[in-house]
């Protein structure tokens, strides 16, 4: 089993967490024992998403899709994440968990036992939504990443995480942003002239079509960058497909487990991959909009990520229990 059990590097590493397991676990998750907080869970998050189930997302606006999953998020306000996890309260130490009580963290409990951050499977409905659980060692990172089109929402069960996280600037706003730059420039070019001829500056148009110390490569996210925030147990947090889409955790000094359910999951056959972001800086950033606006640069996956999916208790058995099944990756290659 040991030798079975190994991480893998990949810039669509956020999706295999998921989308690896979903052939075993959608079949058996009637089949298989469950708590009931979980399936309690599973039932609401499933009737959480029925306003969305006729309409098409890509065209839904981000105060349209808060609206129409708000049930979702009062359902993970409302999780008991004591029955969820199984979890003991202790007098002295632990993490908390709000309301003055204390856990013991669960991180050195997920097996197959390694170390970094697990990934526990609840339950996906492909296309629609998937539900996991997060659980991250004292001050373990999940570098920045996207959620091309999907809707996040996020429950901390124990502990803490501080997020940092970016918007995505709606295309409008960049073509109206540059139709006002360019009528600036027709309005400065006089001025301009003497000191191009003179010798004094050059000017070089940006033109995202080629890729020159002048332009953006195409991969480049234009954002505002959101300030941090540190979420304790029991907050919820959310992302959309432009508000906070692009995101970093970073768990506090007694670790936390996060519930995370993904609207729709991520699928690279459904144009919903993951990619992995570092700050550009090779152009300025700038205030605007009493936010900053600049550049997020596409990278590959940070070698020091890795996260393996596993079980803990009974939540995420199935992942163990149907090594038979034929996958495209076995499941202890899973990684986030």
């Amino acid at each position: 089993r040991e030798s079975q059990t190994k991480y893998i590097n990949s810039n669509t590493a956020l999706t295999s967490h998921i989308h690896t397991s979903i052939n075993s676990s959608v079949r058996t998750m009637e089949n298989r024992y469950c708590t009931s907080e979980e399936h309690k869970l599973v039932q609401l998050v499933e009737k959480g998403v029925q306003p969305i189930l006729r309409k098409n997302i890509n065209l839904m606006s981000d105060a349209e899709l808060k609206a129409d999953l708000s049930e979702v998020k009062v359902t993970l306000e409302r999780v008991n994440a004591e029955k969820l996890l199984g979890l003991k309260r202790v007098h002295h130490g632990g993490a908390d968990m709000g309301g003055g009580i204390s856990v013991q963290p669960i991180h050195d409990e997920v097996y197959p036992c390694q170390k970094g951050i697990r990934y526990i499977h609840v339950k996906e409905s492909h296309g629609t939504y998937s539900v996991g659980i997060f659980v991250f060692p004292p001050g373990a990172v999940i570098p920045l990443h996207n959620h091309p089109g999907m809707t996040v929402i996020s429950r901390v069960l124990y502990g803490s995480v501080a997020v940092k996280s970016f918007d995505i600037i709606p295309p409008e706003v960049i073509e109206e942003r540059d139709r006002r730059s360019s009528r600036n420039i027709k309005s400065s070019a006089k001025g301009l002239i003497g000191q191009l001829v003179m010798g004094v500056r050059k000017f070089h148009p940006l033109d995202n079509k080629k890729h020159s110390s002048h332009t953006l490569p195409l991969n480049n996210l234009n954002v505002y960058e959101n300030d941090k925030k540190v979420i304790k147990s029991p907050q919820v947090t959310e992302l959309y497909p432009r508000k906070g889409n692009v995101h970093e955790f970073t768990a506090g000094p007694d670790g936390a487990a996060l519930l995370d359910v993904l609207v729709p999951p991520y699928d690279v056959d459904d144009d919903r991959d993951c990619s992995f972001y570092e700050k550009n800086n090779s152009f300025p950033w700038r205030r605007e909009d009493d936010k900053m606006s600049g550049y997020l640069a596409q990278m590959e996956q940070p070698e020091w990520f890795n996260c393996l999916s596993g079980q803990y208790k009974y939540i995420g058995q199935e992942t163990n229990s149907h090594q038979d099944l034929e996958m495209d990756t076995d499941y202890s290659e899973q990684s986030v």
